[in-house]
């Protein structure tokens, strides 16, 4: 928040599962469009980190679109790693 302006915001939950045991999964990390390119993800993303460190997690994870690169390359400054593909079918 800024000037009561919502700059960014990210929702996560913990979880566990057989492949990745206990994990910090981000389900959306956003930037309000006027305020891209000015830090607010940035800040975000290191709450985020030292969120999943708090809570003891063994990893952080997250899904996005394959059209993102702009997002893609944020994601991996950030350090992460692309370790797969995600696929999914409507039913």
């Amino acid at each position: 928040m800024e000037d009561n302006e919502v700059k960014a915001a990210a929702g996560y939950r913990i979880t566990e599962s057989l492949a990745w045991g206990n994990y910090f999964y981000v389900d959306d990390l956003i930037t309000n469009e006027t305020s891209r390119r000015q830090g607010y993800a940035g800040i975000l993303w290191d709450w985020l980190i030292t969120q999943a460190k708090i809570e003891g997690c063994e990893q952080f994870h997250l899904d996005s679109g394959v059209h993102r690169h702009d997002t893609h390359r944020f994601y991996l400054k950030g350090g992460l790693d692309i370790t797969c593909h995600h696929f999914q079918m409507s039913l």
